[in-house]
């Protein structure tokens, strides 16, 4: 059973990988900020296990896995900006924005579901925490929302594909509606 905590650190997961796609998508957010959110929170991880931060010391009591805590807080957060800034600077613009996406939806649906309903352990996961139907549903948010949105956006162009890239799916906000070349 997924609990009250981990449900809303979850969708902070996947507001803030949306956050950065409109952010990049629309040029207000670049890689030098991505990078600096990087340094920030890996500071920031630094000092909390030394020394408590008024305002993010209490976000970190109350939404932070507990075995995370003591040897790396906000962990999820450091490699969250970690993994968009290689995808921003490996990549091109296009399959940047969509393996954010992905790494976004992909992974907080995959981790809700796979705690929710999974019941098969998935086999390739070493530690064994993981479950298949976490990891098909974290396959098939991260391919239909941006596969749909593609095809919607390539049919009505870039504002209605927007909205309707918002509508499909409830919580899915595939951007890749503008990166298929519409």
């Amino acid at each position: 059973m997924i609990t009250k905590n981990e449900l809303f650190r979850q969708t902070v997961h996947a507001l803030l990988g949306i956050i950065i796609v409109i952010g990049y998508y629309f040029k207000i957010i670049t890689p030098l900020i991505i990078f600096l959110l990087l340094v920030l929170s890996g500071i920031i991880s630094i000092l909390i296990r030394r020394t408590r931060i008024p305002i993010i010391s209490w976000i970190i009591d109350k939404f932070e896995r507990e075995e995370v805590k003591k040897e790396f807080p906000i962990k999820g957060v450091f490699f969250f900006f970690l993994g968009t800034l290689l995808c921003v600077k490996l990549f091109s613009r296009d399959i940047a924005l969509a393996s954010i996406m992905i790494l976004a939806l992909g992974d907080s649906v995959s981790h809700i579901v796979g705690v929710q309903f999974g019941r098969l352990r998935n086999i390739f996961n070493i530690k064994g925490k993981k479950f298949l139907e976490g990891t098909l549903a974290g396959i098939a948010v991260g391919f239909l929302g941006n596969h749909k949105a593609a095809a919607v956006g390539a049919s009505i162009g870039y504002g209605a594909a927007l909205t309707t890239g918002c509508l499909l799916a409830g919580k899915r906000f595939p951007l890749a509606v503008t990166l298929m070349g519409v």
